[in-house]
């Protein structure tokens, strides 16, 4: 079994000067040498085994926007893909992916957003009181503008997602860390599955996330907003 204070895990961020292209098919010379996170670890239905499946996930940024690429290694004939409403996932008969990001690193807050097997979008804002019920992940009023695209192949499925600064909030320091996490759930083993181990014992969630490192110079974007009075 892993002990309650596993240490966390991390991966890096490679800066691009061109974006991929969207399609959820992980072809792209921009994606070729980026460091792979894997090795995800069950949550529900029994916490701290190895996931049935393999994934890896790889991050890239440019001036714009920060990308989400992840291999979901399955028999693609049984990947369940029925599709849904936005923010329905976790009534669908689907399968699912999700990014969850703590830009501040303060363990405390962060950003979700989840694409399921038949790219249905769901995103939400976490908290610090957010409970970890996985039907409900934080608040899902909360809608941002982003990009994804899924693609089925021989090896399972496959997901990229686009992420605009405009979506989330971050610091104007030069070089950061965030707090990083991937989930991926399979419904045909009904299990979830996470990066960095959550273990259903420890209080929290967003303390349970790996990091992100190698993000340098990332530039807030310009954010009007007009104070009647």
């Amino acid at each position: 079994g892993l002990s309650l204070t596993a240490q966390q895990k991390q991966t890096i961020g490679s800066r691009v000067n061109q974006p991929p292209r969207l399609d959820g098919v992980i072809d792209d010379e921009v994606w070729q040498g980026v460091q792979e996170a894997s090795g995800f670890i069950t949550n529900q239905p029994s916490f701290g085994k190895a996931a049935s499946r393999q994934t890896i996930v790889k991050v890239i940024y440019d001036h714009h926007s920060i990308y989400i690429a992840a291999q979901l290694f399955d028999d693609p004939a049984t990947v369940r893909r029925q599709l849904t409403a936005r923010d329905q996932h976790s009534r669908a008969d689907a399968d699912h992916f999700a990014v969850f990001l703590d830009t501040y690193k303060d363990r405390q807050n962060g950003f979700q957003f989840l694409v399921t097997s038949r790219n249905v979008q769901s995103d939400a804002r976490l908290s610090a009181n957010f409970s970890g019920d996985w039907g409900n992940y934080g608040d899902v009023s909360w809608d941002a503008v982003w990009d994804s695209r899924v693609a089925i192949n021989k090896d399972g499925w496959s997901v990229e997602m686009k992420i605009p600064y405009s979506a989330i909030r971050f610091s104007k320091d030069s070089i950061q860390a965030w707090g990083i996490q991937f989930l991926r759930f399979s419904r045909a083993f009904n299990e979830t599955s996470f990066w960095n181990p959550v273990n259903p014992a420890v209080n929290g969630f967003v303390n349970q996330f790996g990091d992100l490192e190698g993000l340098t110079n990332l530039r807030p974007p310009l954010r009007l907003s007009f104070s009647p009075y």
